[in-house]
This record gives C-alpha cells, sequence and structure tokens, in this order.
C-alpha cells in the first residue's frame, strides 16, 4: 500500500508549552495539539481575509456534517478576529476536524499560496 502525501514535509511545528505544539502546514492553517483531560486533543485553525468568507466556510463545513458550537464546545466555532493565523484577519476554531476536511483544506491553501 503506498500513502499519497498532500501535505509539505516542510511543515513548521512551534512549540507553545507544556504538552501544546502547533503545526503550520500551510499559510492559512494552524493545527493544535496538546493535553485535554489526560488525553491528546487537536484543535485546527483557518485563516480568511474577510468574515464573509470565513462564515461561508463555517456553513460549508457544517453542511459537510460538522456541529455548529459556540466558544469552547466541540465543532466551528463563529468566525473570529485571527489569534493564531497571523498573517490573517479572521478565523475559523474547529475542534476535531475530520482528517479528510483537513487534508483538503491544507491542499486548497497549498495551491494559492
Amino acid at each position: 500500500m503506498t500513502a499519497t502525501a498532500t501535505c509539505p514535509t516542510t511543515a513548521k511545528l512551534i512549540h507553545l508549552g507544556e504538552g501544546a505544539v502547533m503545526s503550520v502546514p500551510s499559510p492559512r492553517v494552524r493545527i493544535i495539539f496538546h493535553q485535554h483531560n489526560g488525553e491528546q486533543a487537536a484543535v485546527s485553525y483557518l485563516g480568511f481575509e474577510s468574515k464573509e468568507a470565513a462564515d461561508h466556510c463555517r456553513q460549508w463545513l457544517i453542511g459537510q456534517g460538522l456541529k455548529p458550537s459556540g466558544k469552547g464546545q466541540l465543532g466551528v466555532n463563529r468566525p473570529r478576529k485571527a489569534e493564531r493565523v497571523e498573517t490573517c484577519n479572521w478565523e475559523l476554531k474547529i475542534h476535531v476536524m475530520p482528517a479528510d476536511l483537513l487534508q483538503r483544506a491544507i491542499a486548497k491553501d497549498l495551491a494559492r499560496a
């Protein structure tokens, strides 16, 4: 069986603190891996230039089966001013993003870069 890599091998890793690391696989995608209640957790962030584009993506993700959520809940949070994706104005914070959707976001972002 062969695997097809859709992510660059040059993804940057940034140590954020005790038990937390951020991966930067593309210009507008961030993934934070951390410990939560003794278990590994991953939170994804997708960056956008406008709130409208972020909201459009959020609605698409909800249509793909992700749950809409409020602050700190599992699912897709509402667009917020960018904190993790420092090169963008707005971002979506997504708890437990399916790998296929995350790979698609990274590939689309890399194609734009």
